[in-house]
């Protein structure tokens, strides 16, 4: 195809306007994007998610924030935001009352913790030593 052709142009413009630019790492918008779809689906909160993904989008999702969550990071951050974003973005939801993320969609801890800011470390810690465990990396830092 030439590149003065009209078609040319015509795919051109419509790529100009319709494709963004993707800055940063995508891979926990894609989980959060997947949990909202199935909080959609489910048309309720879930009350537990489970993601399955590739070992690189493990591997990516460990190391970078997810936006908007204040800094967190991880698989769980992901997925939480994405059911929470679903949920009040529904337009027939005409009461929000959402649960607290980390007891109502994570798996409670095995053992009884002391203090928001332990119990939530304890949580990342898990999170982070399950993705180790996952794509094989144990034990390597």
């Amino acid at each position: 195809m030439e590149r003065t052709s009209a078609v040319y142009k015509t795919y051109v413009e419509i790529l100009k306007r319709e494709l963004v630019c993707a800055m940063g790492c995508t891979e926990p918008i894609a989980i959060a994007y997947c949990a909202a779809v199935a909080r959609k689906a489910l048309g309720t909160l879930p009350s537990e998610i489970d993601v399955a993904a590739s070992g690189n989008i493990i591997k990516n999702v460990k190391s970078v924030i997810v936006p908007n969550t204040g800094g967190l990071r991880g698989i769980e951050a992901a997925a939480a935001i994405g059911a929470l974003a679903a949920y009040i973005s529904d337009e027939s939801v005409t009461v929000f009352q959402p649960m607290n993320v980390n007891f109502g969609i994570l798996t409670p801890l095995d053992r009884r913790v002391k203090g928001k800011a332990n119990k939530n470390l304890a949580i990342a810690q898990r999170s982070l030593a399950i993705i180790d465990q996952m794509t094989g990396q144990e034990g390597t830092e």
